[in-house]
């Protein structure tokens, strides 16, 4: 005789869930429940997933934040390039004059 699958509503998969946290123990709360074990743990890990998801989503930036964000970006690599153009000209200059005054000596 084969066995009906049983089917269990969200609002119960949180309570037993959280029924496992409080008693500190999915077999625990899988005995007061008169469920399986594994359905807890299952649960659970569905629970932390989702949660993980949601708080991804929070923390992501609109493609426009990331247009903007790239742009600001970009002329700041060209202003940092033009000052580091700037202080080896300057660099070479120091070497040249260094090199003269050595010279003298």
């Amino acid at each position: 005789m084969s066995q009906v699958r049983q089917r269990f509503s969200k609002e119960f998969k949180e309570q037993a869930v959280k029924l496992a946290e409080e008693v500190g123990s999915p077999r625990l709360a899988a005995l007061q429940l008169g469920i399986g074990e594994a359905n807890i743990y299952v649960w659970r890990r569905q629970a932390k997933l989702v949660e993980n998801a949601a708080t991804m989503v929070k923390g992501q930036k609109s493609s426009e934040e990331i247009l903007q964000e790239n742009q600001s970006l970009k002329r700041e690599v060209k202003r940092l390039n033009g000052i580091n153009k700037t202080l080896r000209l300057a660099a070479a200059f120091f070497c040249q004059e260094s090199a003269k005054e050595s010279s003298k000596w």
